[in-house]
């Protein structure tokens, strides 16, 4: 009998180490084959809407701001806001944004998701908390206390873009089975993500070039 017990539990011992392994390698070919279709790109050609129209705003920006320099408009929040601004382009142009994005490749997930970290991290802490955060609070110049409430505003609404397209590339990277249907999905899903992402650098760059007509123009006089 002892024998029998004996070999009985040595038998369910088998069969669990056996339904472990077979469970393991399931999860671990799954995951293998999930992390072969994250490698799925997206490709960025020259003509890109988004890069080519980030190159335009820029271009328009630095010649506003070269314009307003140019000027030698003596108003201590236009020269305030003009220093912003000139700090500002120099982040939209440092390196992993979009103006950094090389036409003519493929872009991962990861990739795809570090252009908006850079965004958030970068753009929004570098640029708009260190320059022009000044205008949501209650001493905001005379100047623009008109325009202070719809600046902000936009900015709040693009930063909350930018977070949820991050939240859906982490969710689309995460562990699951991978069928062909959500394949499709996360390349889909990719695709949207860099629209969503590289618009909110376009939305972001327009407020700077409207910042910089602002002060041209004197206040919109």
């Amino acid at each position: 009998m002892k024998k029998f017990i004996k070999d009985y539990i040595k038998l369910i011992s088998l069969a669990l180490t056996g339904l472990v392994f077979i469970l393991g390698s399931f999860y671990l070919i799954m995951n293998y084959n999930h992390s072969e279709e994250l490698k799925k790109t997206i490709y960025i050609t020259p003509n890109d809407y988004y890069y080519k129209k980030h190159q335009e705003i820029l271009a328009d920006l630095s010649e506003n701001l070269i314009e307003f320099r140019n000027k030698k408009i003596n108003n201590a929040s236009y020269s305030t806001m003009y220093q912003s601004l000139s700090n500002c382009y120099n982040v939209l142009q440092s390196d992993g944004t979009l103006s950094k994005v090389i036409p003519n490749n493929s872009y991962t997930s990861l990739d795809v998701y570090n252009l908006g970290d850079t965004f958030q991290n970068t753009v929004i802490n570098s640029c708009y908390v260190l320059n022009l955060s000044y205008l949501k609070t209650d001493d905001v110049p005379k100047e623009f206390k008109s325009i202070s409430p719809f600046i902000t505003s936009y900015v709040d609404s693009i930063n909350l873009n930018i977070e949820d397209s991050l939240s859906e590339i982490q969710n689309n990277s995460s562990y699951f089975y991978s069928t062909n249907i959500t394949s499709a999905a996360i390349r889909n899903y990719l695709r949207s993500d860099y629209k969503i992402i590289a618009n909110s650098y376009n939305d972001f760059a327009s407020i700077l070039l409207y910042l910089s007509e602002y002060i041209n123009n004197g206040g919109g006089q």
